[in-house]
C-alpha cells in the first residue's frame, strides 16, 4: 500500500501479490505482502520470537487497513497486535517443562489465527484496496477477493494436539449451509463464510461516506471476524488452560511419551482441578492489552464515552433462511450481539466459547473509537522485547547465511541435460479410470479411497506386469535374501536413517517437495506418511510371503504395496496437474528426476549414517541393496536404462559407488531452501518429538543433529525452536561417544534402543494405512485424529460428571 499514484490513469489491479517468496525479508520487511505472512507462519522459531514478527505484522496490516477504510477507527487488526502482545507475556515462561506446554498451545493458537486471517487481509488489500487507490471496480475486486477468502489455508504443522480445519458450529446465525449462498461460499464452508462475510462489511465501509454507517459496519467486520477467530482457537485455548496443571498433575509418569499423555483419559478428579482453575485464571490472570491499560476479562470493561452503540435484537421473518451475506450490516450487527448475548459484563469462563465471544464483541464496541490507539496520526504499538528482538536478529543472521555447498568430487553418470530432460518426463505413462470430475473437487486425502476402487488397477496391472518381467533380472534370489538380511540385521537402524536423513534430504529439494506440501495430509501429518512408508518396508523386507525362488510373488504383500504406489503416485500427479501445477517451474509432478533421487534416498542416506556411527557394510551387501532398490524404482516407473549399466556380461544395476555419485548431483541440482521444505521438515520434527517422554521432546531434535545431515538441517532450519541448544549439546556428546572406541558399542545400542522406543507410534499408524488395499483397522491410533479429543481435552466450562 505504499506505491506512487501514478501520474496518467489508474494502475492495473493484479489478481494476486507479484513479489516472490524470499527468504532475507522474512524477519525485517515492513510491507504487507502474503509470503512474508506466510513465511512467519511457517518458518521454524520459538513461539516468542514468531509472537513478535506476528505482533508487528499486525500493525503493518492495521496501518493499511486504516488507510484502506479512510478510517481511524480501530479494525481487528489493531486489537490482534494488542491481543498477541499479551500473548508474548506468557510464551516467555518456557523454561520448565509446563511452561513448554503453555508456550506450545497459545503459540499454535497465535500462529494459527495469524496464517489464516493476515492470509485473508492481504487479499482484501490486494483487491479492493488496490481497486479504491486507484479508481478500479470495486465490484469485480469484490468478486476476486471472495474468490481469494474461500480457499482455506493449508493446515499448520506442529499443532500440540493435531487441531483439525473442521469447526464445530456453535450458534445457528454464523452458519451459511442454507439456500442462497454463493457457491464459493457453500463449497468453503461456515468457518470461511464468516470470514468472507466480516470483510463483505469492511467492503462496506470502505465505500461508505456516512461516518456512522462506517463505523457500524467496521465493528460488524470486526464482530465477525472475532466470532471466526475464537472458533479457530476454541481447541487450542482448551489445550492452553489444561496442559501445563495435567503436566503437573501426572508427574508420576515422567517416561510416558507425549503421543500417549496427550491421549490419555484423565481422571474426574484432574478435570475438577482445571475447571477450578479455568475460572480461577479468568478472574485474576487474562486480560487484552491495551496502550494506556490492561483490561482484564474477568471485570467489566469501564464504560467509554466514544465507544460504538449496539442494539441486541433478533433477527426478523424477513432474514429468516437467508444467508448471512444476504442481511444489512446494521440487521446482522444486532442479531450477533442478541445470539451471543452481548451485555458488556464480566467473563466468567474463558475456555467457553459464548462467555469468551460476548466478552470481545463488547470489548471492541467500547474501544473501537479511542483516541488513545493514535497518538500524532500514527497508529501507537506494542513496545518491542529487547531480549526477543535480540534473538530474531540472530535468527535473521542465521537464515541469511549460504548454505553449505554440495562438492561433486567426481564425474557425474549423468549429464545436466539429460536430468532436465527427466523433469519433464512422467513416472507414469498409463491413464487411470478414475472419473475426472469428481478427481478434480476431491480432497487428495480421499485419493486412498478413490485409488482401490476396482477400475483403475486393470492399466496399473498390464502397466505393472511387464515391468515386473524386465525387474526380475535384478530381483534374483540371491539379491533379495542378502538385502533382506541385511535389513532385518539393522532394521532399527535403516528406519532412524530413513527417518532423520532420507526425508529431510529429499525436503531439501526445493521442486520436489512441492508436491508432498500441497497434499496437506502428508505436510501436516508426518506419522501418516511415516507409518505409511513403514508399512511399505515390512512388506518388501519382513514378509516372507512376498518372495519366492523366482522373485516377486504375484498379489504377495511385496506386489500389492509397490503396485499401490505407483497408483498412487498417477492419481496424485493428475490431480495436481487439473488443480494448475506450474510445470514450467518445477517440472511434472513425480517426475523420472525426483523418482530417481527418492529411490536413492532409500540407498544412499542410511549407509551414509551408518558409516558416521562406526557401522561398517560390506561392499558386495551395499551393491545387492542398491540393485534390490533400482529394481523397485524401475517398477515405480523408472526406465531401466536410468538404474542399470550394460557391460559385457550383460545387464548390470548401479552399484552403490555409483548410486551415492548420481545422489550427489541430484542434491547439487535441487537442494535449495524453500519455504515447502522447511513446513514439511518442522512437521517432521514435531511427529519425530511425539515419541519420546513430554519432557524430553527436544531429544528428537538432538537426533537430527548427531546422525542427520547437516546440509539439509541448515536448508530446512531444523530445530530453530526450544531445545536447541541441548539438542546440539546432546548431538556433540553422542558424536564423542561414537568417536570413542570403547563406548562406541553401547551407544549404538542406546540409539538402536532409543529408536525401538519412539518408532512404535511410527509403526502402528502405518499398520492402519497401508499403501495398499487392506482390511480395515478396527482402532486408528489417537496421534493421526484430525481433531482435539473433546472427552480428553474437553473445552467450555462445565464440571466433570464422570
Amino acid at each position: 500500500m505504499n506505491q506512487r499514484t501514478p501520474a496518467s490513469g489508474p494502475e492495473p489491479v493484479p489478481s494476486a501479490p507479484s513479489r516472490p517468496v524470499g527468504w532475507q525479508p522474512l524477519l525485517s520487511s515492513r510491507s504487507v505482502d502474503l509470503p512474508r505472512m506466510q513465511s512467519v507462519a511457517f518458518t521454524p522459531m520459538a513461539p516468542a520470537l514468531r509472537n513478535e514478527l506476528i505482533t508487528e505484522a499486525y500493525g503493518d496490516l492495521a496501518v493499511a487497513m486504516a488507510e484502506c477504510l479512510d478510517s481511524t477507527d480501530a479494525t481487528w487488526c489493531i486489537f490482534g497486535q494488542w491481543a498477541s502482545h499479551a500473548i508474548g507475556g506468557y510464551l516467555g515462561a518456557n523454561s520448565l517443562a509446563p511452561g513448554r506446554l503453555i508456550a506450545r498451545a497459545f503459540g499454535h493458537g497465535n500462529r494459527q489465527v495469524f496464517a489464516d486471517i493476515s492470509r485473508a487481509h492481504v487479499t482484501f488489500l490486494d483487491t479492493i484496496g488496490r481497486a479504491k487507490r486507484y479508481g478500479g471496480d470495486l465490484d469485480a475486486a469484490w468478486e476476486r477477493c471472495v474468490e481469494g477468502l474461500s480457499r482455506s489455508l493449508v493446515p499448520i504443522p506442529g499443532s500440540p494436539l493435531a487441531v483439525g480445519s473442521t469447526i464445530v458450529e456453535v450458534q445457528q446465525l454464523v452458519s451459511t449451509n442454507q439456500a442462497g449462498a454463493p457457491r464459493s461460499a457453500r463449497q468453503s464452508g461456515p468457518d470461511r463464510d464468516v470470514l468472507i462475510r466480516a470483510f463483505q462489511a469492511y467492503r462496506t465501509a470502505a465505500g461508505s461516506t456516512n461516518p456512522v454507517e462506517k463505523s457500524e459496519s467496521i465493528l460488524l467486520g470486526n464482530a465477525l471476524l472475532g466470532v471466526h477467530e475464537q472458533r479457530l482457537l476454541d481447541d487450542t485455548i482448551a489445550v492452553g488452560f489444561r496442559s501445563w496443571l495435567r503436566h503437573l498433575l501426572t508427574f508420576w509418569t515422567p517416561l510416558k511419551s507425549r503421543y500417549e499423555w496427550r491421549n490419555a483419559a484423565p481422571r474426574r478428579w484432574q478435570l475438577s482441578v482445571e475447571h477450578w482453575w479455568i475460572h480461577f485464571a479468568t478472574r485474576w490472570i487474562i486480560g487484552i492489552a491495551l496502550p494506556d491499560r490492561f483490561v482484564r476479562v474477568g471485570r467489566p470493561d469501564p464504560p467509554n464515552p466514544h465507544a460504538v452503540s449496539v442494539e441486541s435484537k433478533a433477527l426478523g421473518e424477513t432474514h429468516r433462511g437467508c444467508s448471512i451475506s444476504q442481511v444489512p450490516d446494521g440487521d446482522l450487527l444486532s442479531g450477533v450481539w442478541h445470539e451471543f448475548g452481548v451485555d458488556a459484563s464480566a467473563a466468567r469462563c474463558w475456555s467457553g466459547l459464548e462467555e469468551r465471544v460476548a466478552f470481545i464483541l463488547a470489548f471492541m464496541a467500547n474501544e473501537q473509537r479511542t483516541p488513545g490507539l493514535w497518538s500524532g496520526g500514527a497508529l501507537r504499538r506494542p513496545p518491542a522485547r529487547r531480549s526477543v528482538r535480540f534473538r530474531l536478529k540472530r535468527l535473521e543472521d542465521r537464515i541469511k547465511a549460504p548454505p553449505p555447498r554440495v562438492e561433486i568430487a567426481r564425474r557425474p553418470l549423468i549429464a545436466d541435460e539429460v536430468l532436465d530432460g527427466l523433469r519433464f518426463a512422467p513416472s507414469h505413462t498409463f491413464e487411470t479410470s478414475v472419473d475426472e470430475e469428481a478427481l478434480s473437487v476431491q480432497p487428495i486425502r480421499s485419493v486412498h479411497s478413490l485409488a482401490f476402487g476396482a477400475a483403475p488397477w486393470k492399466a496399473v496391472d498390464d502397466d505393472f506386469g511387464l515391468r515386473l518381467t524386465r525387474a526380475c533380472e535384478l530381483l534374483d534370489e540371491q539379491t533379495v535374501r542378502a538385502s533382506r538380511e541385511l535389513f532385518g540385521r539393522w532394521t532399527t537402524v535403516m528406519y532412524l536413517g530413513l527417518l532423520v536423513r532420507s526425508l529431510p534430504d529429499g525436503y531439501a529439494a526445493a521442486h520436489g517437495v512441492k508436491v508432498l506440501a500441497a497434499i496437506s495430509d502428508l505436510a501436516t501429518n508426518p506419522v501418516r506418511r511415516v507409518g505409511e512408508t513403514a508399512q511399505f518396508l515390512r512388506d518388501l523386507f519382513e514378509r516372507d510371503e512376498s518372495w519366492s525362488p523366482e522373485g516377486m510373488v504375484i498379489g504377495g504383500p511385496a506386489y500389492e504395496s509397490v503396485r499401490g504406489v505407483r497408483l498412487i503416485h498417477a492419481i496424485v500427479a493428475r490431480q495436481l496437474l487439473i488443480g494448475g501445477w506450474d510445470t514450467e517451474s518445477h517440472g511434472v509432478p513425480i517426475n523420472q528426476e525426483d523418482l530417481l533421487g527418492t529411490m536413492l534416498s532409500f540407498v544412499v542416506p542410511p549407509f551414509e549414517m551408518m558409516g558416521e556411527l562406526g557401522i561398517g557394510i560390506a561392499r558386495p551387501e551395499r551393491d545387492a541393496y542398491t540393485r534390490f532398490w533400482c529394481a523397485i524404482g524401475h517398477l515405480l516407473g523408472l526406465p531401466l536404462a536410468l538404474v542399470t549399466r550394460q557391460t559385457g556380461h550383460g545387464l548390470r544395476s548401479l552399484s552403490y559407488d555409483e548410486a551415492a555419485a548420481l545422489a550427489e548431483t541430484i542434491r547439487s541440482r535441487q537442494q535449495q531452501r524453500s519455504l515447502d521444505g522447511v513446513r514439511m521438515g518442522e512437521a517432521l520434527l514435531e511427529g519425530v518429538s511425539d515419541g519420546f517422554p513430554r519432557a524430553l521432546d527436544w531429544v528428537a531434535g538432538g537426533l537430527f543433529h548427531a546422525v542427520g545431515s547437516a546440509r539439509a538441517r541448515e536448508l530446512l532450519l531444523l530445530v530453530e525452536g526450544p531445545g536447541r541448544l541441548r539438542a546440539r549439546l546432546l548431538a556433540r556428546a553422542t558424536k564423542g561417544l561414537l568417536s570413542f572406541p570403547p563406548t562406541r558399542r553401547p551407544t549404538r545400542g542406546i540409539i538402536q534402543l532409543a529408536g525401538r522406543f519412539w518408532l512404535r507410534p511410527f509403526l502402528d499408524e502405518g499398520a492402519t494405512r497401508p499403501f495398499r488395499r487392506s482390511r480395515p483397522s478396527e482402532k486408528r491410533p489417537a496421534i493421526g485424529r484430525a481433531n482435539v479429543d473433546r472427552a480428553v481435552w474437553p473445552t467450555g466450562c462445565r464440571r466433570a460428571t464422570g
